[in-house]
């Protein structure tokens, strides 16, 4: 009985003195493996220092992993939230230092209409996938009628770039570190893309009241909130076109820029959603909605004059449309900006 005792107690002290986590139970991921080496079809995997499948019966759990990855003393939190019906995870890692601990905020995409189905779900990761000694937090999303993801904040020069990939939903899906590279296994086992390491930092800052996925060369890198700035990690082999899709809508609005020349490892390159202002003055007795190039973009009270906020890249025909009041058909006028407009500018229009 003594020496049942004093194993156990060997095995806490063990766990006090080595660092945080080592000692976490692990589950298991049956859709997702780190290899270190592969010989045909054999792989040699890493054992992660954590692996957790989390619980998206829960909404919102403050605390789901813990690690000090910032490697000043204090442990950070990883927890998460998401609303219901919403297709995203909204997660957070918060530094508990006193004197001021980091904070950084991602999204993950995942179904919330097959959470209970056998194999879905989300697992949170924490893995030295660089050789850096500081481990990584990698989130992996699985769900049987969709493209798996992969979300890996990545901790350098005191912030965070996330790097973002979207993987085939095959049954295993492996990440494989060679030379403390991080490269991806495309279904074959001698055809290997170097990923992340060779990388830039695409900068986004979005102005619109509107959320945006991200694709460069057609490969989805994430999503941007409202009114908010966000850096992407992208592979230099990818910029010749950044396109930014509305999200959650029927008719998405979509913005492309195209890029002609390749950026060099670790520059920052700027991509802006930017705006103009639309200032109308409406004399009628009723409402005006108003459209630019086939969007809707908001709505002029009667007898009043307003300022609707647009996109940069919506300019070329403004149409206001009676919203109410008529008998059979609305009462619509038509304008044209012949240039596009400025960030920031404000166009005058009375109608």
């Amino acid at each position: 009985m003594m020496k049942k005792f004093f194993e156990i107690l060997a095995v806490a002290v063990i766990c006090l003195l080595l660092k945080s986590g080592i000692c976490y139970s692990q589950v298991d991921c049956p859709h997702f493996k780190i290899a270190e080496n592969v010989e045909g079809e054999r792989y040699t995997y890493m054992k992660p220092l954590k692996c957790i499948k989390l619980d998206l019966d829960n909404r919102s759990q403050d605390n789901v992993m813990s690690y000090d990855i910032d490697n000043d003393g204090f442990d950070e939190k990883i927890g998460y939230t998401s609303r219901e019906g919403s297709s995203v995870l909204n997660f957070k890692i918060e530094g508990l230092n006193p004197n001021g601990g980091i904070m950084h905020k991602f999204e993950v995409d995942y179904s919330p209409a097959h959470i209970n189905e056998q194999g879905n779900g989300v697992w949170v990761f924490l893995a030295d996938i660089y050789g850096s000694t500081i481990p990584e937090v990698l989130v992996f999303s699985y769900f049987s009628d969709a493209n798996c993801s992969l979300v890996i904040p990545v901790f350098s020069n005191d912030r965070f770039v996330d790097r973002i990939f979207s993987l085939n939903a095959d049954d295993v899906t492996h990440l494989y570190v060679k030379n403390q590279k991080l490269v991806r296994n495309y279904n074959s086992y001698d055809d290997y893309q170097p990923l992340t390491m060779e990388s830039y930092n695409l900068k986004v800052r979005n102005y619109f009241d509107a959320s945006w996925e991200i694709y460069v060369d057609k490969e989805k890198y994430g999503t941007i909130g409202s009114k908010c700035s966000k850096t992407f990690g992208i592979p230099v082999n990818n910029y010749k076109e950044v396109v930014f899709k509305q999200v959650s809508q029927d008719n998405p609005m979509v913005i492309s820029f195209p890029r002609y020349a390749k950026p060099i490892v670790g520059q920052e390159v700027n991509c802006n959603i930017e705006t103009y202002f639309l200032e109308i003055t409406n004399i009628h007795s009723d409402p005006r909605d108003v459209y630019v190039d086939g969007f809707y973009f908001g709505q002029i009270p009667a007898k009043s004059t307003d300022k609707i906020e647009v996109l940069t890249a919506y300019y070329k025909e403004i149409k206001l449309k009676q919203s109410k009041g008529y008998v059979f058909s609305p009462n619509i006028e038509t304008f044209t900006i012949q240039n596009r407009p400025k960030p920031n500018n404000v166009i005058n229009i009375k109608n």
